[in-house]
């Protein structure tokens, strides 16, 4: 299972990174940049505004996460 989890993760990340050779990257709004589901509870890329799931972006604590300023690995 967990081996599973990863290679999903892995194929999330391929996917964007391939996505990112697009000079426009759009963004829907009501959803994960990473997976593209939509969110209840998410965090916001300080710099773009992306947003993203905690899981998607490894972040287990989301109390802290508030307080401090978040860069994805796209800017």
């Amino acid at each position: 299972m967990k081996r599973r989890k990863q290679e999903n993760k892995e194929a999330i990340l391929q996917e964007i990174n391939d996505s990112l050779s697009d000079s426009d990257v759009d963004f829907e709004a009501g959803k994960c940049f990473a997976c593209e589901k939509t969110y209840d509870n998410f965090i916001e890329c300080t710099n773009c505004g992306r947003r993203f799931h905690f899981a998607c972006v490894d972040i287990e604590n989301q109390l802290i996460c508030n307080e401090l300023p978040f860069e994805c690995k796209y800017c």
